[in-house]
């Protein structure tokens, strides 16, 4: 069930998640608020949220950002895999300089879910 707070005159609509966990936490889970609390943690949700409002106001709000940035642009489906692979080569590379860092590494894997890192 969707619950609304509003901070900041923004309204953000989340969801709690009552599991059989220790400690509470914030997530953003597809730019939507998720509240992850213990099981006997009905009444303090709302300390939950007043506590963090100032992050989950930023997080919303990078968020929303980001999303309305990527409205207006498509996919390039018509690039091959090799060709794919140059691109990213060519932006890592350009980065690795940038932050003057040594790359050891680049590698491509199947992924079910979209992610990267860089250690």
């Amino acid at each position: 069930m969707h619950k609304i707070i509003t901070i900041q005159n923004k309204t953000i609509r989340y969801t709690t998640d009552y599991r059989n966990v220790k400690h509470p936490r914030l997530e953003f889970k597809t730019g939507k608020l998720l509240l992850i609390v213990p099981q006997n943690w009905k009444e303090h949700e709302s300390e939950l949220l007043k506590k963090h409002e100032t992050w989950i106001y930023r997080k919303h709000s990078e968020i929303t950002k980001a999303l309305s940035g990527t409205r207006k642009k498509k996919l390039n489906r018509e690039r091959s895999e090799e060709a794919l692979k140059a691109y990213v080569r060519q932006y890592t590379s350009k980065y690795f300089d940038e932050l003057k860092v040594p790359a050891r590494a680049l590698r491509f894997r199947q992924m079910k879910s979209k992610w990267a890192s860089c250690t």
